[in-house]
């Protein structure tokens, strides 16, 4: 780190960088300090920092002329401004709160992965009230994944021993922004249903995906981002109805076997995950077979009953309520 240029106060500051600790930034050309919130140290020169207009940027804080600031001051104890600084300073308006610097630590460090960064994990990070805290103490145990794996006695993703595949791992809660959730109904579990993995009997396949075992029988959950559970369901759905679609489209049919039951209908789930099947896909769905043993003549009454009723009134419990409603009250 070149500081070469820097005064006692900056050197004092730069050596001090942590995440969510607040540093005051003067740039060339400028007539303002600009405060910044530290989002994470990627390297001796490299900085994710956080503006007060809620933009991250990866800076260099190391007194480089040619993009960043010229002079960097440390807050006061109380997160106050120091004395001297002879200019006003362009401030975060809001309080800043743990809230506000665990997604700050998160987006930082996304940012710097995309960026083909590879940043050191953090000894600490710095709370609201500016004191330093470790990094399972101030996210509650939900790491980020990659420092997570990084931080000996974390609940570190570490492999199984056993049976299982070398590459399972032991499950681990989800971060601070995603939830587990079961990616079929099976287990007792409905489809796009929250799930608290079990140590013991549940593992873990990759980062974002695990086996819970469930009433005797492995269910796959997926870890998702809380912003985009509420529709996990319906875009699982969505997959296997794409699958059936293109099955459609290129005239292929499933070849019945001997042993294949033409009274049954495949299962379908509603947007809860509960079974239902609409009464208009029952009728798409059913068709009248052909037994070369026992030929029958004429249409078959069970398929024109449902079809003529799904045109009329949608549903064949409609025609028996009117009938009893009408008998009750004729009576």
């Amino acid at each position: 780190m070149d500081t070469t240029a820097a005064d006692a106060a900056g050197v004092a500051c730069l050596n001090s960088l942590a995440p969510g600790r607040r540093i005051l930034g003067w740039y060339a050309g400028d007539n303002v300090w600009h405060e910044m919130m530290i989002g994470l140290v990627v390297s001796s020169e490299l900085t994710v920092i956080y503006t007060p207009d809620g933009d991250p940027y990866v800076e260099n804080l190391t007194y480089d002329r040619a993009s960043g600031p010229i002079k960097l001051r440390s807050l006061g104890p109380r997160l106050t401004l120091p004395r001297n600084l002879r200019a006003p300073a362009y401030r975060f308006r809001g309080a800043i709160t743990n809230d506000l610097i665990k997604p700050v630590a998160l987006d930082a460090l996304k940012l710097a992965e995309d960026a083909r960064l590879s940043p050191p994990v953090p000894t600490e990070i710095i709370d609201e009230s500016g004191q330093p805290q470790t990094l399972e103490a101030f996210f509650g145990g939900a790491l980020v994944p990659q420092w997570q794996q990084s931080i000996p006695g974390s609940g570190a993703v570490v492999a199984v021993d056993g049976g299982t595949p070398k590459n399972a791992k032991i499950v681990r809660r989800a971060v601070g922004d995603s939830v587990w959730l079961a990616s079929e109904p099976l287990g007792g579990l409905k489809l796009g249903q929250e799930v608290s993995l079990n140590e013991e009997t549940d593992v873990q396949c990759g980062d974002r995906v695990a086996l819970a075992f469930r009433q005797g029988e492995y269910v796959k959950v997926e870890m998702v981002r809380i912003t985009e559970a509420a529709d996990y369901a319906q875009r699982r759905r969505a997959l296997f109805a794409a699958s059936s679609d293109d099955k459609e489209a290129s005239g292929s049919k499933p070849v019945d076997s001997d042993d294949s039951e033409v009274r049954t209908l495949w299962v379908d789930f509603d947007e809860h995950g509960e079974r239902f099947k609409r009464w208009r896909d029952v009728v798409k769905e059913s068709f009248t077979p052909t037994f070369e043993e026992k030929p029958l003549e004429g249409p078959a009454t069970a398929l024109h009953l449902i079809k003529h009723s799904e045109r009329l009134v949608a549903s064949t419990l409609v025609p028996h309520q009117t009938h009893r409603a009408n008998r009750q009250g004729a009576s």
